[in-house]
């Protein structure tokens, strides 16, 4: 993720390639539940002493692409007959 800070372009945050690029990228930032669904996300700028913030708001109380909840799932061991 690129963008422009005073007046040059810099990378903002590292690539996150493939499929799950957008989970790679929310999994690496801080987020802060604010309530009501909606949450402050933050990634630390690479190189710098500055901070990319956002907010992401949900439908639900269950922030899917968080890294808390990526973190709790896992592929069964075995298939039931």
């Amino acid at each position: 993720m690129s963008g422009v800070l005073d007046g040059e372009t810099v990378r903002l945050i590292e690539p996150q390639p493939g499929q799950w690029a957008l989970f790679r990228l929310f999994q690496i930032a801080e987020w802060t539940p604010q309530g009501g669904g909606r949450y402050t996300v933050r990634w630390p700028l690479t190189g710098r002493n500055l901070v990319l913030e956002g907010e992401v708001s949900t439908n639900s109380s269950t922030p899917i692409l968080s890294r808390s909840f990526l973190s709790g799932l896992r592929c069964t061991s075995r298939i039931v007959r």
